[in-house]
């Protein structure tokens, strides 16, 4: 048997912004994706997973396969598998599921047929699975899960990023939680159609949203490296209020939010978000004191995870 894995992410600053060229940093976390694969002699591929997959998610998944297979330049005898994937993240939140999914399963077909994939070439493999499952992905997510690392990535127009390795230890993390105010009801491509429809729309308008929030991920990375908690703090709560501004977040995770503000936390979505309700996916939170974000979920009942495990 093969087993492969591949972390999921979340986004600091960026989300929608990417997409029009401006830069974001996102970092990978420890709720990963696991394939296995074991040869089978029934001429087919089998594919089993934890979550509830539907007829469109198989279909999905067997042109992924198609698409990996098809790359590999020295297939072995044996191409008919059972494939079993397991993820951790929860799904629809913004944690990158989809992008973690294409990499552990490159990675495992890879491995299946012998052959040694540069991260190149897994990189590229990637985003082609990602346009099948997003349309015109920003690239950060399956960048960003690809290289196990913190990245600062800009998309101006072709990909453009820089490791961040020292974020990886940065102390700020651990007074930091991942709310999760469930799932969204629509998918990352549905919202970066909204947001391109408002920005066709209320062009001058939303640009003045994306420099704002260009200029708080450069800030970020400052308050970051420089340990500057106050500054990280400011960051986070800006670019929440942007993304609100967006309209890409719900009535009721924004009431969620203003309530963690007036308990001197910050708070953002992290990922596209979602505002036909009621969840818009996962909330970064920052808050020194755990207990209070403990009695926060529990008035509210839900969920969380804090950043560092």
């Amino acid at each position: 048997m093969i087993t492969t894995s591949a972390p999921t992410k979340i986004i600091l600053t960026g989300e929608h912004a990417v997409v029009y060229g401006k830069p974001g940093i996102a970092l990978p976390i420890n709720l990963p994706t696991t394939v296995n694969i074991v040869p089978n002699t029934l001429q087919k591929m089998r594919m089993y997973s934890n979550i509830t997959l539907k007829e469109k998610d198989y279909t999905t998944l067997h042109s992924f396969i198609q698409i990996i297979q098809d790359s590999i330049p020295k297939k072995s005898a044996e191409h008919f598998f059972d494939i079993t994937i397991h993820t951790t993240a929860p799904q629809k939140m913004g944690f990158g599921t989809s992008a973690s999914v294409a990499v552990a399963l490159t990675k495992a077909l890879y491995a299946a047929h012998n052959t040694t994939i540069h991260e190149s070439t897994l990189l590229a493999l990637a985003l082609k699975l990602e346009q099948i499952t997003h349309g015109t992905p920003s690239g950060i997510d399956h960048t960003t899960i690809t290289c196990n690392t913190p990245i600062l990535f800009q998309k101006d127009p072709d990909l453009h990023w820089t490791p961040l390795p020292e974020l990886l230890d940065n102390s700020l993390f651990n007074q930091c939680f991942l709310l999760l105010t469930g799932c969204s009801e629509e998918s990352t491509k549905e919202m970066v159609a909204q947001v391109r429809a408002q920005y066709e729309k209320a062009a001058t308008d939303t640009q003045v949203i994306f420099d704002a929030i260009e200029y708080q991920t450069t800030a970020m990375q400052t308050s970051l490296t420089t340990d500057n908690e106050s500054g990280f703090h400011t960051c986070i709560n800006t670019v929440g209020m942007l993304l609100e501004d967006l309209h890409v977040v719900s009535p009721e995770v924004m009431t969620l939010s203003q309530d963690i503000r007036k308990n001197h936390g910050a708070c953002k979505i992290s990922g596209s978000g979602g505002k036909k309700g009621p969840g818009s996916g996962v909330l970064f939170v920052h808050h020194p004191d755990k207990a209070v974000i403990n009695c926060i979920a529990k008035k509210y009942t839900l969920e969380y995870i804090p950043l560092i495990a």
